[in-house]
Protein backbone atom coordinates (compact mmCIF):
# COMPACT_ATOMS: atom_id res chain seq x y z
CA UNK A 1 0.00 0.00 0.00
CA UNK A 2 1.33 2.89 -0.60
CA UNK A 3 1.73 6.25 1.67
CA UNK A 4 -1.49 7.94 1.95
CA UNK A 5 0.48 11.71 2.30
CA UNK A 6 3.20 12.53 -0.64
CA UNK A 7 6.65 12.48 0.86
CA UNK A 8 8.10 15.79 0.69
CA UNK A 9 11.34 17.99 2.23
CA UNK A 10 11.20 20.90 3.88
CA UNK A 11 13.70 22.72 1.90
CA UNK A 12 11.35 22.40 -1.23
CA UNK A 13 8.84 24.39 0.78
CA UNK A 14 9.80 28.03 -0.69
CA UNK A 15 10.11 26.77 -4.42
CA UNK A 16 6.62 25.12 -4.01
CA UNK A 17 5.48 28.76 -2.58
CA UNK A 18 6.91 30.66 -5.62
CA UNK A 19 5.31 28.54 -7.42
CA UNK A 20 1.80 28.61 -6.05
CA UNK A 21 1.51 32.47 -4.37
CA UNK A 22 4.83 34.05 -7.00
CA UNK A 23 4.05 37.78 -6.21
CA UNK A 24 2.52 37.60 -3.19
CA UNK A 25 3.72 39.00 -0.04
CA UNK A 26 5.57 36.29 2.51
CA UNK A 27 8.06 38.58 4.11
CA UNK A 28 8.02 41.68 6.29
CA UNK A 29 10.53 43.36 7.88
CA UNK A 30 11.85 46.29 8.74
CA UNK A 31 9.81 48.34 6.07
CA UNK A 32 11.13 45.68 3.06
CA UNK A 33 8.85 42.94 2.00
CA UNK A 34 9.79 39.68 -0.31
CA UNK A 35 7.35 38.10 -1.83
CA UNK A 36 7.22 33.92 -2.18
CA UNK A 37 8.95 34.32 -5.52
CA UNK A 38 11.71 36.61 -4.16
CA UNK A 39 12.19 34.55 -0.48
CA UNK A 40 12.44 31.47 -2.76
CA UNK A 41 15.17 32.36 -4.56
CA UNK A 42 17.06 33.84 -1.81
CA UNK A 43 17.33 30.61 0.04
CA UNK A 44 18.29 28.57 -3.27
CA UNK A 45 21.08 31.27 -3.62
CA UNK A 46 22.49 31.32 -0.17
CA UNK A 47 22.16 26.88 -0.39
CA UNK A 48 24.41 27.28 -3.14
CA UNK A 49 26.55 29.23 -1.26
CA UNK A 50 26.61 26.79 1.35
CA UNK A 51 27.44 24.26 -1.19
CA UNK A 52 30.32 26.26 -2.20
CA UNK A 53 32.18 26.47 1.31
CA UNK A 54 31.75 22.97 1.26
CA UNK A 55 28.76 22.12 3.46
CA UNK A 56 27.94 18.20 2.66
CA UNK A 57 24.69 16.24 3.22
CA UNK A 58 24.27 15.45 7.17
CA UNK A 59 26.20 17.77 8.13
CA UNK A 60 25.10 19.73 11.15
CA UNK A 61 24.86 23.44 10.77
CA UNK A 62 23.94 25.63 14.00
CA UNK A 63 21.54 28.78 13.81
CA UNK A 64 21.78 31.37 16.08
CA UNK A 65 19.94 33.99 15.34
CA UNK A 66 16.64 36.02 16.29
CA UNK A 67 13.84 36.13 13.96
CA UNK A 68 14.63 38.47 11.17
CA UNK A 69 14.50 36.94 6.76
CA UNK A 70 18.28 35.61 6.93
CA UNK A 71 17.13 33.33 9.64
CA UNK A 72 14.14 31.92 7.05
CA UNK A 73 16.75 31.59 4.44
CA UNK A 74 19.44 29.98 6.31
CA UNK A 75 16.83 27.66 8.13
CA UNK A 76 15.20 26.25 4.26
CA UNK A 77 18.89 26.58 2.36
CA UNK A 78 20.63 24.38 4.91
CA UNK A 79 17.67 21.83 4.77
CA UNK A 80 17.15 22.27 0.75
CA UNK A 81 21.10 20.72 0.56
CA UNK A 82 20.33 17.82 2.98
CA UNK A 83 22.46 19.50 5.54
CA UNK A 84 20.67 19.24 9.73
CA UNK A 85 19.65 22.53 10.83
CA UNK A 86 20.58 23.28 14.72
CA UNK A 87 18.57 25.96 16.09
CA UNK A 88 20.07 27.73 18.75
CA UNK A 89 17.87 29.63 21.84
CA UNK A 90 18.81 32.48 21.33
CA UNK A 91 18.59 33.41 25.29
CA UNK A 92 21.96 31.01 25.80
CA UNK A 93 24.99 32.35 26.57
CA UNK A 94 28.31 31.47 25.83
CA UNK A 95 28.78 28.06 27.88
CA UNK A 96 25.38 26.90 26.57
CA UNK A 97 26.17 27.80 23.20
CA UNK A 98 29.64 26.12 23.83
CA UNK A 99 27.72 22.36 24.90
CA UNK A 100 24.82 22.46 21.90
CA UNK A 101 28.00 23.36 19.49
CA UNK A 102 30.20 20.45 20.76
CA UNK A 103 27.32 18.10 21.70
CA UNK A 104 25.69 18.07 17.95
CA UNK A 105 28.97 18.27 15.93
CA UNK A 106 28.15 21.31 14.31
CA UNK A 107 30.53 22.04 11.35
CA UNK A 108 29.42 25.36 11.13
CA UNK A 109 27.56 28.40 12.73
CA UNK A 110 25.83 31.27 11.49
CA UNK A 111 24.82 34.36 13.14
CA UNK A 112 24.17 37.62 13.40
CA UNK A 113 26.83 39.66 14.78
CA UNK A 114 24.40 41.94 17.32
CA UNK A 115 20.94 42.22 18.05
CA UNK A 116 19.84 45.03 19.73
CA UNK A 117 22.46 45.63 22.97
CA UNK A 118 23.43 41.79 22.94
CA UNK A 119 26.55 40.73 20.83
CA UNK A 120 26.43 37.86 19.42
CA UNK A 121 29.52 37.44 17.91
CA UNK A 122 31.69 38.81 21.10
CA UNK A 123 29.98 35.56 22.83
CA UNK A 124 31.22 33.06 20.15
CA UNK A 125 34.62 34.54 20.75
CA UNK A 126 34.17 33.44 24.04
CA UNK A 127 33.84 29.60 23.21
CA UNK A 128 37.39 27.92 23.78
CA UNK A 129 38.24 25.70 20.37
CA UNK A 130 38.64 22.71 22.71
CA UNK A 131 34.96 22.66 23.27
CA UNK A 132 33.79 22.83 19.72
CA UNK A 133 36.87 20.88 18.02
CA UNK A 134 34.18 19.99 14.58
CA UNK A 135 33.70 23.62 14.03
CA UNK A 136 34.93 25.28 11.08
CA UNK A 137 33.05 27.85 9.61
CA UNK A 138 31.23 31.18 10.98
CA UNK A 139 28.98 33.09 8.87
CA UNK A 140 27.75 36.33 10.11
CA UNK A 141 25.74 38.53 9.33
CA UNK A 142 26.92 42.53 10.03
CA UNK A 143 27.74 45.37 8.56
CA UNK A 144 31.19 44.90 8.15
CA UNK A 145 33.46 41.49 8.00
CA UNK A 146 35.34 40.16 11.01
CA UNK A 147 38.21 38.20 11.59
CA UNK A 148 38.53 34.47 11.56
CA UNK A 149 34.42 34.58 10.40
CA UNK A 150 32.76 34.55 6.61
CA UNK A 151 30.58 37.79 6.12
CA UNK A 152 26.99 36.94 4.72
CA UNK A 153 27.82 38.57 1.68
CA UNK A 154 30.79 36.54 0.78
CA UNK A 155 28.70 33.66 1.43
CA UNK A 156 26.08 35.14 -1.00
CA UNK A 157 28.74 35.62 -3.61
CA UNK A 158 30.38 32.60 -3.00
CA UNK A 159 26.85 31.08 -5.12
CA UNK A 160 27.81 32.10 -8.35
CA UNK A 161 30.20 29.24 -8.57
CA UNK A 162 27.47 26.78 -7.92
CA UNK A 163 24.96 26.18 -10.63
CA UNK A 164 21.08 25.70 -9.92
CA UNK A 165 21.43 21.92 -11.46
CA UNK A 166 23.79 21.15 -8.64
CA UNK A 167 21.83 22.53 -6.56
CA UNK A 168 18.60 20.92 -8.02
CA UNK A 169 20.56 17.32 -8.04
CA UNK A 170 21.38 18.03 -3.94
CA UNK A 171 17.77 19.14 -3.45
CA UNK A 172 16.26 16.04 -5.21
CA UNK A 173 18.86 13.78 -3.32
CA UNK A 174 17.35 14.62 -0.23
CA UNK A 175 15.46 11.91 1.44
CA UNK A 176 12.82 12.96 3.51
CA UNK A 177 12.92 10.32 6.10
CA UNK A 178 16.68 11.90 6.77
CA UNK A 179 17.14 14.01 9.89
CA UNK A 180 16.54 17.77 9.37
CA UNK A 181 16.54 19.41 12.56
CA UNK A 182 18.56 18.61 16.05
CA UNK A 183 16.26 20.95 18.17
CA UNK A 184 17.65 21.62 22.03
CA UNK A 185 15.42 22.06 25.39
CA UNK A 186 16.00 25.06 27.51
CA UNK A 187 18.03 22.37 29.84
CA UNK A 188 16.18 24.27 32.41
CA UNK A 189 16.93 21.36 35.23
CA UNK A 190 20.16 19.95 33.29
CA UNK A 191 21.90 19.86 30.44
CA UNK A 192 19.63 20.94 26.96
CA UNK A 193 18.43 17.97 25.36
CA UNK A 194 18.84 17.16 21.19
CA UNK A 195 15.48 16.12 19.62
CA UNK A 196 16.07 14.61 16.28
CA UNK A 197 13.07 15.66 13.64
CA UNK A 198 12.76 14.50 10.35
CA UNK A 199 10.94 15.99 7.03
CA UNK A 200 7.53 14.27 8.24
CA UNK A 201 7.05 17.41 10.29
CA UNK A 202 5.85 18.66 6.92
CA UNK A 203 3.20 15.74 7.58
CA UNK A 204 1.97 16.52 10.80
CA UNK A 205 1.31 19.86 10.09
CA UNK A 206 -0.92 19.18 7.04
CA UNK A 207 -2.38 16.27 9.08
CA UNK A 208 -3.03 18.59 12.10
CA UNK A 209 -4.71 20.98 9.83
CA UNK A 210 -6.84 18.35 7.91
CA UNK A 211 -7.95 17.21 11.55
CA UNK A 212 -9.48 21.09 12.16
CA UNK A 213 -10.69 21.39 9.06
CA UNK A 214 -8.37 24.11 7.69
CA UNK A 215 -8.60 24.06 4.06
CA UNK A 216 -6.68 27.05 1.60
CA UNK A 217 -10.03 28.80 1.49
CA UNK A 218 -9.48 29.55 5.55
CA UNK A 219 -9.38 31.91 6.36
CA UNK A 220 -11.83 33.68 3.79
CA UNK A 221 -11.38 37.33 5.15
CA UNK A 222 -10.01 40.68 3.58
CA UNK A 223 -8.72 43.30 5.44
CA UNK A 224 -12.39 45.38 4.71
CA UNK A 225 -13.94 42.07 6.04
CA UNK A 226 -15.52 38.91 4.98
CA UNK A 227 -15.82 39.10 1.45
CA UNK A 228 -19.55 37.17 1.08
CA UNK A 229 -21.48 35.60 3.23
CA UNK A 230 -20.80 32.37 2.90
CA UNK A 231 -17.29 33.11 3.03
CA UNK A 232 -17.97 34.41 6.42
CA UNK A 233 -20.30 30.83 7.31
CA UNK A 234 -17.41 28.93 6.44
CA UNK A 235 -14.85 31.17 8.48
CA UNK A 236 -17.45 30.97 11.54
CA UNK A 237 -17.64 26.76 10.99
CA UNK A 238 -13.40 26.45 10.91
CA UNK A 239 -12.79 29.16 13.53
CA UNK A 240 -16.03 26.56 15.76
CA UNK A 241 -13.88 23.11 14.41
CA UNK A 242 -10.63 24.71 15.47
CA UNK A 243 -11.40 25.83 19.13
CA UNK A 244 -12.24 21.78 19.47
CA UNK A 245 -15.10 23.00 21.82
CA UNK A 246 -17.66 20.10 22.97
CA UNK A 247 -20.92 19.80 22.52
CA UNK A 248 -22.97 20.67 26.14
CA UNK A 249 -25.33 18.35 25.61
CA UNK A 250 -24.08 15.22 23.30
CA UNK A 251 -20.49 16.06 24.03
CA UNK A 252 -19.59 15.35 20.31
CA UNK A 253 -16.16 17.03 19.24
CA UNK A 254 -16.15 19.77 17.40
CA UNK A 255 -15.90 18.16 13.72
CA UNK A 256 -19.09 16.39 14.37
CA UNK A 257 -21.34 19.09 15.19
CA UNK A 258 -21.47 19.18 11.21
CA UNK A 259 -21.90 15.20 10.99
CA UNK A 260 -24.13 15.63 14.00
CA UNK A 261 -26.65 18.26 13.24
CA UNK A 262 -25.78 19.76 16.94
CA UNK A 263 -27.63 23.09 17.81
CA UNK A 264 -27.55 23.04 21.95
CA UNK A 265 -25.47 25.54 23.48
CA UNK A 266 -21.70 25.34 23.32
CA UNK A 267 -19.27 26.86 25.81
CA UNK A 268 -15.82 28.01 24.04
CA UNK A 269 -13.25 26.58 26.45
CA UNK A 270 -10.13 28.24 27.82
CA UNK A 271 -9.55 31.71 28.21
CA UNK A 272 -13.29 32.46 26.60
CA UNK A 273 -15.01 30.05 29.26
CA UNK A 274 -17.28 32.93 30.45
CA UNK A 275 -18.73 33.35 26.60
CA UNK A 276 -20.81 31.05 24.83
CA UNK A 277 -22.28 30.44 21.44
CA UNK A 278 -25.96 29.94 21.26
CA UNK A 279 -25.93 26.97 18.39
CA UNK A 280 -23.50 25.59 16.63
CA UNK A 281 -22.73 27.44 13.39
CA UNK A 282 -22.21 24.34 11.61
CA UNK A 283 -26.51 24.36 11.15
CA UNK A 284 -26.78 27.95 11.69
Amino acid sequence: MGDWFPKQTLGSLPEHAARRWGAREAVYFKGRRWSFGELSAAVDRLARGLMHLGIEPGEKVALWMVNRPEFLETMFAVLKIGAVLVPINTRFRADDLAYVLGQSDATTLVIAERSGPVDYLSMVREVPPSRVPRLRRIVVVGEAPQTGTLHWDAVLAAADAVDEAALGARAEAVSPDATAFVMYTSGTTGFPKGAMHDHAIVRNVTDRAFRMSITPAWPSWSRSGPRSSTASTRTSRNSWRRRNVLCATCRASAPEFSRRGCRAPCPSPGRRAKSSVPSCPATA
